[in-house]
């Protein structure tokens, strides 16, 4: 049996929408998760992707700061806690509110 989860979020009236490659790891490594490859881009005026390639699967972020919001997803293969990876992420841009869906894809 192959355990995965996919954990899709929204996060709503951020505080901020600044990110590192290096703190986003870092929420992806709380997990268990093994990190293969981050990269990002950075659009211009504004609005950042980052994207973690892991062993598990994936995790990745999309800003939008003109509207104080940010899409969010994980999804591992595996035992990962994607809700640590969820906890360090509202910790570094404090949403106002939180949408998150949890999809069990599980065989």
């Amino acid at each position: 049996m192959i355990t995965a989860k996919h954990r899709i979020l929204s996060y709503f009236g951020c505080e901020t929408c600044e990110c590192t490659e290096q703190q986003f790891e870092a929420a992806v490594k709380k997990t268990g998760a093994h990190v293969i490859k981050t990269f990002s881009h950075q659009f211009q005026p504004q609005g950042l992707s980052i994207l973690s390639l892991l062993s598990e699967s994936h995790a990745s972020l999309h800003t939008y700061p003109e509207y104080d919001f940010c899409y969010l997803d994980i999804f591992t293969c595996g035992n990962m806690d994607i809700t640590a990876f969820d906890k360090e992420m509202q910790k570094l841009l404090k949403p106002c509110r939180v949408w998150r869906k949890d999809i069990n894809r599980s065989i």
